[in-house]
This record gives C-alpha cells, sequence and structure tokens, in this order.
C-alpha cells in the first residue's frame, strides 16, 4: 500500500505542480501585459505632449470671449 500511496502522491505533487506552472505562466504574461500597456499609456502621453506642443490648440471663437465678460 505505501508504494500506491506514494504514486498517488507523486500524482498529486505533480498535478499540484502543474497548477503551479501555469499560474506562474499566466502571473508572468499579466505582469508583462501590464508593464507592455503602462509604456504604451507612457508613449501616449509623450506623443500626445509633443502634438501640443507642434501645433497648440486654436485660441476660442472669440464669440465665446465675449459671452465670457458679459
Amino acid at each position: 500500500s505505501s508504494k500506491n500511496e506514494r504514486l498517488a502522491m507523486s500524482k498529486e505533487d505533480r498535478r499540484s505542480r502543474l497548477c503551479m506552472d501555469r499560474q506562474n505562466r499566466i502571473d508572468a504574461r499579466l505582469r508583462q501585459m501590464e508593464l507592455d500597456s503602462k509604456r504604451e499609456a507612457a508613449h501616449a502621453i509623450v506623443e500626445e505632449k509633443t502634438k501640443l506642443k507642434q501645433h497648440p490648440p486654436p485660441p476660442p471663437p472669440p464669440s465665446l470671449s465675449i459671452l465670457h465678460y458679459i
């Protein structure tokens, strides 16, 4: 029976190790995706800023500023 118990143990062990492995892979992938999205967000922000420098927003139409003073 001890041999069977050992077999059962190793099978359980292997299964849990596989589970852990998969979990670790998923975690690593999620971390990578998070890093990628952060990098992309930073890139987008930089792009927006450079766009603003090259093309400043147009001044508000005069009618709006007149309304502003009334």
